[in-house]
């Protein structure tokens, strides 16, 4: 499971309750300071590490609304021919 993943099913209002393994030893990522998540989450705060990259994801938006309702619709729309190819690329797993 990835943070994509979890983004894609609440983007369609679904939840997404996995079992993770090796939860602590994975990046986890937080919309905020990490102060913040700490003191609000006392026991998932300090396993979120990272802070998400939010114009990555603004840059990408309108992909992931179109992935998002080829998952709740069950079929796929084309890209616009006039787009530029995506220039993200999923990091690989070490």
């Amino acid at each position: 499971m990835t943070l994509v993943d979890f983004g894609l099913f609440d983007l369609v209002g679904k939840q997404l309750s996995p079992h993770i393994r090796d939860l602590g030893k994975i990046t986890l990522y937080r919309m905020g300071a990490k102060a913040d998540y700490g003191e609000r989450f006392p026991t998932a705060g300090p396993l979120l590490t990272k802070k998400a990259n939010l114009d990555l994801v603004a840059d990408h938006w309108d992909d992931l609304l179109r992935l998002a309702g080829s998952l709740k619709y069950g079929h796929a729309t084309a890209s616009p021919s006039s787009a530029p190819p995506p220039t993200w690329r999923p990091q690989r797993r070490r």
